[in-house]
């Protein structure tokens, strides 16, 4: 749903700072009372992102702020929490916390040994930053004791009133349930995984590292799977999909540089894909995620949305 911000016209010649406040807070509160997701649009400078951290001051609530950059949270959100005497916690960040990278003049972060860079490669392929370490102990950030991101793992949710993160930390469960969640400006494209010609490789290096399907490469899986005799495989094998999408053993295992943890959901929307009248191809997911072919670049994108759905659904 999408709440509306804008200025009431009667109110548009007798605008005062406070009246603007006022009005922002009421559709704050209208935001936070819904049972489903709310837009709230509104003009730079009218204090929507303040707003949000002045409200879980006022109600007492438990918040997780996801912002699109870091320095978005150091220079507003943290001042804002302290200043409204709420406890926050920052997010761990594989990046920006881990020892093992340092971060450029344009912002972003480059390893800085050939360890880290074996760190980064492992990260890159989706296996999370838990394992990623365990993989590496001779890693720099572990030498002197543990990893500062992997000690800012460790925490209690319940002890802060905001946790503050960027949007990929909406995916971990345990920083949402039963908080109110909110996205500072619109998450656009973040959650959008494009595989750019990569995807072939991804697949084929699944399938030659399992036995549930009976395909020896995506060229292969593409040829053959609307045969009939390869139905009940597939069904065997979207049975235990669930956890194969959670697992990276195969990932970890293999030493094939094109493994990927997203694979058994990318071999799922070639089994799953429908065409569309633009030569698009088109697949539905499950749990809000989608994907689409481009025939032009050949390339899959991925829609995976972070499930909110432990956050409160409406307020008390």
């Amino acid at each position: 749903m999408s709440v509306e911000s804008s200025t009431l016209t009667e109110l548009a010649g007798d605008l005062t700072k406070e009246k603007i406040w006022s009005y922002r807070d009421e559709i704050i509160q209208l935001g936070f009372e819904l049972s489903e997701v709310a837009l709230i649009e509104a003009l730079p400078a009218s204090g929507k992102s303040r707003g949000s951290i002045q409200w879980a001051a006022d109600t007492g609530n438990k918040m997780t702020l996801l912002a699109p950059r870091h320095s978005l949270l150091d220079e507003e959100y943290e001042p804002w929490c302290d200043k409204f005497d709420l406890t926050s916690r920052r997010l761990a960040s594989f990046y920006r916390d881990c020892e093992s990278f340092t971060k450029t003049d344009e912002g972003g972060y480059e390893p800085i040994d050939p360890v880290a860079e074996d760190l980064m490669d492992d990260y890159q392929q989706g296996i999370d930053g838990k394992h990623v370490h365990a993989q590496h102990r001779d890693s720099t950030c572990q030498q002197d004791g543990e990893c500062p991101y992997l000690e800012n793992l460790s925490f209690d949710p319940d002890e802060y009133d905001v946790l503050l993160g960027t949007y990929r930390h909406a995916h971990v469960e345990e920083w949402i349930d039963g908080r109110y969640v909110v996205f500072d400006e619109f998450p656009g494209s973040a959650f959008l995984k494009t595989f750019n010609g990569d995807t072939e490789d991804i697949i084929s290096a699944y399938l030659q590292e399992i036995d549930d399907l009976p395909f020896s490469s995506y060229r292969d899986l593409l040829r053959h799977h609307r045969d009939k005799d390869v139905q009940d495989d597939i069904e065997s094998w979207k049975t235990n999909l669930h956890e194969s999408l959670t697992d990276s053993t195969h990932v970890r295992q293999s030493t094939n540089p094109s493994v990927h943890t997203m694979a058994p959901l990318a071999t799922l929307a070639v089994i799953e894909e429908e065409s569309l009248e633009n030569d698009w191809q088109y697949s539905i997911l499950g749990n809000g995620r989608r994907a689409v072919l481009n025939p032009n670049s050949n390339n899959w994108t991925f829609l995976l949305p972070p499930d909110v759905s432990s956050a409160p659904r409406k307020w008390p």
